[in-house]
């Protein structure tokens, strides 16, 4: 089986954000256990590569090509893998607008992700890949000690809900770590005298980290169609602050912590059985 991959980075050099490790989890499954061939394509790739040499193609994070680039690849047997609640609405309200009709199979984030875009036909809710090293270690850990892990800007982010937020609670300490950010919000949140400006931390450290906190922090403004540093906290064993706007929280079996486990850790063989499918 040879895949197109669609992507607007490159997941060999570039895992850091929860969508880019989330694509590549799923990916390996594919490659090493059901021995795929698959290209991450991005777009300055795309006029170098036939796609009728490809059995299909998975459409997943493409907000950095072009509507041009889109329709050429529309016009292939993919099926969707949507990442993004608002980008997705924005790209493709006007070029195709009954994209999710063309597609073999629309697979979400969580059920909030979904009924964002009206609960199309063909359609499933698969939670990201959680790996075994996400967990609770069972340590003493910092009383008041809140982490923040993601970008660190507004909408989905919710930089100013975070200041708000942190404004208030002047008993708690909160330690950011990001690796991309609008300097306003950086600057703004770093001001605060309870804040901790940390920057970048490799996914393999992060369950140590969260382990050393007592809370987690995220306050998106718009839905996140899931929030993969969040649920790596609450299977970290951090307390959460959060609102409902959150998609991991959205599934029945959220709050069941070992249920929630299995269905991350069963994610990537759901996804290939339901792509193969559909196909």
């Amino acid at each position: 089986m040879k895949i197109v991959w669609i992507n607007d980075h490159d997941l060999l050099t570039r895992k850091a954000g929860g969508a880019e490790l989330t694509d590549s989890f799923m990916i390996n499954y594919g490659v090493d256990e059901l021995g795929f061939e698959i290209r991450c394509l991005r777009p300055h790739e795309l006029s170098n590569v036939d796609l009728d040499d490809y059995d299909f193609c998975v459409l997943s994070n493409n907000s950095a090509f072009t509507n041009v680039q889109r329709a050429e690849i529309l016009t292939r047997p993919h099926i969707i893998y949507c990442h993004d609640a608002q980008g997705w609405l924005r790209i493709y309200k006007n070029i195709c607008p009954e994209i999710f009709s063309r597609s073999k199979l629309n697979i979400f984030l969580s059920p909030l992700h979904k009924k964002v875009f009206n609960n199309p036909s063909k359609s499933i809710c698969i939670p990201p890949h959680m790996p075994d090293y996400i967990q609770d270690l069972g340590r003493d850990r910092e009383k008041n000690k809140v982490i923040y892990i993601g970008n660190v800007w507004d909408g989905l982010k919710g930089a100013n809900l975070l200041y708000d937020y942190i404004k208030m609670d002047t008993q708690k300490t909160f330690y950011f770590y990001f690796h991309r950010y609008l300097p306003f919000h950086k600057e703004r949140l770093g001001s605060l005298k309870n804040t901790r400006m940390i920057g970048y931390i490799p996914h393999s450290q992060v369950s140590e980290e969260l382990n050393s906190a007592e809370y987690f922090i995220h306050l998106p403004n718009d839905i996140e169609a899931f929030g993969r540093a969040v649920a790596e906290a609450y299977l970290s064993g951090c307390k959460i602050i959060g609102n409902n706007s959150i998609g991991a929280f959205s599934y029945e079996w959220s709050l069941l912590k070992d249920y929630f486990r299995s269905k991350t850790a069963e994610s990537p063989k759901l996804f290939w059985d339901k792509v193969l499918g559909s196909i």
